[in-house]
């Protein structure tokens, strides 16, 4: 029988009868990005119950000029950075790590205050970093989180980077850090759901694999269909910016900078989604009979979406049992 545990935002599946690594590592110090470090934030984000996310949210990215001389300067600073907000009446701060191409390390995260008032977090951490680490007011970005659409936007932005991605690549580790520290938490009351979860035939679980796995390369190719549309939406508005998807950039004057930009990011879009959708269609696909046979999934998935796929497997006559 395997196992599928839902939560409000994906879902994972997995078989006991495959073991995995049988001699894992332990937990040490901490050193980056690693997969089972993203798997965790992962799994985290999965977990967030986001209809329970009351306040003000401000997304922020926060950086310094000088680097730090090790990680343990820089929790000093994440820390202080916290409680300076919570003194502002944080309600709950969720924080991540991730580095600049010219190894320096920049601070990602979401913060919630109480609604209706305004806080400017910018100015808290170039307060307590532009004496020693060269901050400016003018390199910090902070945005509004409104609601649902809010978050899932910044989850978007964060949930996807893997431990690849050149801001989590150990090659831009800051130069002298002997560890990293943790690379992501939380502070405040973030409402979380505990899983539910069903025990399912091997049958089951392979129909069930079949369809998040088609799910998901939808996804993909939905992606890249709006970032293309948009592209050619634009370029045909102002046809001397730019070629679509295989051409080059032609800015003629300031004012066409803002649209060029979005046509750049666009085609980014698309590029990078093509790239996902040849992975995507891998993602089951294994040379060893065992590891394919047990192998397991983990996906975005709205809770009412996976509900309905236990559902439709119950339906169709595969065995599925509710565990409490």
């Amino acid at each position: 029988m395997a196992t599928i545990s839902i939560l409000p935002n994906g879902s994972t599946s997995g078989n006991p009868n495959y073991k995995g690594n049988t001699s894992p590592e332990k937990r040490g110090e901490t050193k980056g990005w690693t997969l089972q470090v993203s798997r965790r934030l992962r799994k985290w984000f999965y977990s967030v119950d986001t209809t329970q996310l009351t306040g003000h949210g401000l997304a922020f990215t926060l950086t310094v000029r000088y680097c730090p001389e090790t990680s343990d300067e820089w929790h000093k600073v994440r820390k202080a950075f916290a409680q300076r907000l919570v003194r502002k009446g944080l309600i709950r701060m969720h924080w991540l790590t991730e580095w600049q191409r010219r190894g320096v390390p920049h601070l990602h995260g979401v913060a919630y205050f109480p609604a209706g008032t305004i806080h400017q977090i910018e100015h808290e951490w170039t307060q307590l970093t532009s004496k020693k680490y060269g901050s400016a007011i003018w390199a910090q970005k902070v945005t509004e989180v409104t609601g649902i659409v809010g978050w899932l936007d910044y989850l978007a932005k964060h949930s996807t980077r893997s431990a690849v991605h050149y801001q989590r690549s150990p090659e831009n580790i800051p130069q002298g850090w002997q560890k990293t520290g943790r690379m992501w938490g939380k502070y405040g009351d973030w409402p979380v759901r505990e899983p539910m979860s069903f025990q399912v035939c091997q049958q089951g679980f392979y129909a069930y694999r079949r369809i998040v796995h088609k799910l998901r390369v939808a996804g993909v190719r939905e992606r890249m269909a709006s970032a293309f549309q948009h592209a050619n939406a634009l370029a045909a508005a102002k046809p001397h910016l730019v070629t679509p998807v295989n051409g080059e950039m032609h800015l003629q004057n300031d004012s066409d900078v803002h649209d060029g930009q979005k046509i750049k990011n666009y085609l980014s879009t698309y590029l990078n989604a093509k790239k996902e959708l040849t992975s995507t269609r891998r993602l089951l696909k294994n040379n060893d009979s065992d590891r394919s046979r047990y192998k397991g999934t983990s996906n975005w998935l709205d809770q009412n979406d996976s509900i309905k796929i236990i559902a439709h497997l119950a339906s169709s006559g595969y065995l599925v049992e509710q565990i409490e």
